[in-house]
């Protein structure tokens, strides 16, 4: 060894001590939470958010506490966890989207604890870095979905179960049903979380989801509807469809989104392999973090085998669950990786590395993302509507009638309360069945080639047409239009 060769890794040893642990995960945190605030300020609410807000306005308002006036296809939980955070900020689309900021911190930090307890200290930054910069999760984490809620949920679940509270588990992923159904797929996490499996503890998970399950029907006999979320979410989305490449090609397509690069999620693929056929061979005795791993993949694997089984569209929110999976799977091959090598503060060196070198591919990706240039939760389309809604406010007459095709979801939260007659046209024909009844009507229409189209058929009918308003995107393009519909003279 030369000469103060000994020293230089001495001093490298100190410097990678547990002291930059605490630093690092908080620089991870306020790196993520930074960008998830960006991500939120963009775009008005996504039409599935103004559905949701809808219900917790009914709710919250009082107007239909028990939801029997809704079609309401989807499990309860999430529209009554929205009224309740409304009491405090408001519904606001932003104060709604905070809901989801505050959930998928809670959710990051839940899973740095969980990883601090399987793989280690250091590892956990590994973890916390894949989940917290995954431009998915950037994107949707600050949003008015039920995903975000849910995802943290199961996380949580998760996160009880390492630490021996099972029935908290259990409940915790009842409640992660009861707002998403497809989060069932954290099952093998949640058991396996505690290491090796054990009946006992699996029992009691068991008693908690069943405890939020028997709540659920108990609320739903109190609700009497004509027909039940469940069966209404089966006619809505269909039972089972065999997975075609297409579809499987999409799914691919969207996984890519978890890391942002699909190079990256192919080695880390590899690695994880790699790791796999290492522990295999090696014939060691299995180890808690080992079980987590084998939870998180096949969660990772019921998750995505179920979705395409059920032909269900591959949308940029169905990325969001498999976050938290792929991430801990990644830390656990790579911290596997790391036991080969000699010398705890060495491992702690790669580990360190590994998680900058990551941070540094995913910085660009993640950044993208909180400024929406990635094909990721696009509402460029309903860009204006709160433009028209100022408009609605301040010049149409409460005795007007407003008719509309699109924007169904947007026009029942952006114009709540409004006491214009609101009316929804299926179809031509019935566009032009309904405008002639009102006085004064307006017609709200999109601005492209089917709006053109429509304008110029109500014209051909012996109606004029006068622009009121047009709402812009942030492109300068624009995206919708309302119309003063008049018969024409003479």
């Amino acid at each position: 060894m030369r000469p103060g060769s000994g020293l230089a890794l001495r001093v490298m040893h100190l410097a990678v001590g547990r002291r930059w642990l605490p630093a690092a995960t908080a620089a991870i945190l306020a790196w993520g939470t930074v960008l998830r605030c960006i991500a939120l300020s963009y775009g008005p609410l996504h039409p599935d958010e103004c559905l949701y807000a809808t219900w917790a306005l009914a709710i919250g308002k009082h107007r239909d506490l028990w939801l029997r006036s809704v079609a309401l296809d989807k499990p309860p939980l999430y529209p009554y966890l929205l009224a309740l955070w409304a009491q405090v900020g408001g519904y606001g689309p932003t104060s709604l989207r905070l809901l989801g900021l505050a959930f998928s911190l809670l959710g990051l930090a839940l899973l740095a604890k969980l990883a601090v307890k399987r793989f280690g200290p250091a590892a956990s930054v590994l973890c916390l870095t894949l989940a917290a910069l995954s431009p998915a999760a950037v994107v949707l984490d600050g949003s008015a979905l039920t995903d975000p809620a849910a995802v943290s949920m199961s996380v949580a679940a998760s996160a009880a179960a390492g630490s021996g509270l099972p029935l908290a588990a259990g409940l915790l992923l009842g409640l992660s049903v009861a707002t998403k159904p497809q989060l069932l797929a954290y099952l093998p996490l949640v058991a396996l979380a505690g290491g090796r499996p054990n009946r006992e503890r699996t029992v009691r998970v068991l008693l908690g989801f069943a405890a939020v399950m028997l709540s659920l029907v108990a609320w739903e006999a109190i609700r009497r509807p004509e027909q039940s979320f469940l069966a209404l979410a089966f006619a809505h989305y269909g039972g089972l469809h065999p997975a075609s490449w297409q579809l499987a090609g999409r799914w691919a397509g969207l996984l890519s989104w978890v890391w942002g690069r699909a190079s990256m999620g192919l080695a880390l693929a590899v690695v994880c392999l790699f790791a796999a056929v290492l522990a295999w061979r090696r014939g060691s005795p299995i180890a808690d973090g080992d079980w987590l791993a084998v939870g998180a993949g096949l969660s990772l694997l019921l998750y995505i085998g179920v979705s395409m089984g059920l032909g269900m569209p591959a949308w940029d929110r169905y990325a969001l669950p498999a976050v938290p999976l792929c991430a801990l799977l990644a830390t656990w091959a790579l911290s596997r990786l790391s036991s080969l090598l000699p010398w705890a503060w060495f491992r702690q060196v790669f580990v360190a590395m590994v998680a900058l070198g990551l941070a540094a591919a995913m910085a660009g990706p993640a950044q993208e993302a909180a400024q929406h240039r990635l094909p990721l939760a696009d509402t460029s389309r309903w860009q204006g509507i709160e433009t028209i809604a100022a408009y609605v406010r301040g010049q149409v007459p409460g005795r007007a009638t407003l008719l509309y095709q699109d924007f169904g979801w947007e026009i029942h939260y952006y114009l709540e309360g409004f006491p214009q007659d609101m009316r929804w046209f299926e179809d031509d024909a019935a566009l032009l069945r309904e405008v002639g009844r009102g006085s004064p009507c307006y017609l709200l229409l999109p601005a492209d080639d089917t709006g053109r189209a429509q304008v110029a058929m109500v014209r051909g009918a012996g109606y004029d047409l006068h622009p009121c308003v047009v709402g812009y995107g942030q492109n300068g393009q624009p995206t919708m239009a309302l119309w003063l519909v008049e018969r024409a003279s003479g």
